[in-house]
């Protein structure tokens, strides 16, 4: 689908940790990365209240450890774009979804 420019761009980002501000495509601003990393947690704890899954749940269906899904829903840290992908495919959404809103 349209969603390979998606995991191109959190790649870059992931990837590229020097990188202080990011282009919001939705809102046409710039973010910094601790702002970026708090609405990316923002919407994945969003995101999971609204299909009724918990964060043990989560973990379950992603292997990844209930710690790091808990500091994902936090903003303590962000997924790798490995995780990132098990994250969508467990709550079935896409990158935009969890990124942008």
């Amino acid at each position: 689908g349209n969603n390979y420019f998606g995991v191109f761009h959190i790649h870059m980002f992931y990837w590229h940790t020097k990188i202080e501000l990011i282009f919001d495509e939705t809102e046409g601003i710039e973010l910094s990365e601790e702002d970026f990393n708090q609405r990316f947690s923002e919407r994945l704890y969003y995101k999971l209240m609204r299909v009724g899954m918990t964060q043990y749940e989560l973990s379950r269906k992603t292997g990844i450890s209930s710690i790091m899904i808990s500091r994902y829903c936090t903003g303590k840290s962000i997924p790798t774009v490995y995780n990132l992908l098990k994250i969508m495919k467990a709550l079935k959404c896409s990158i935009n979804e969890l990124i942008y809103g």
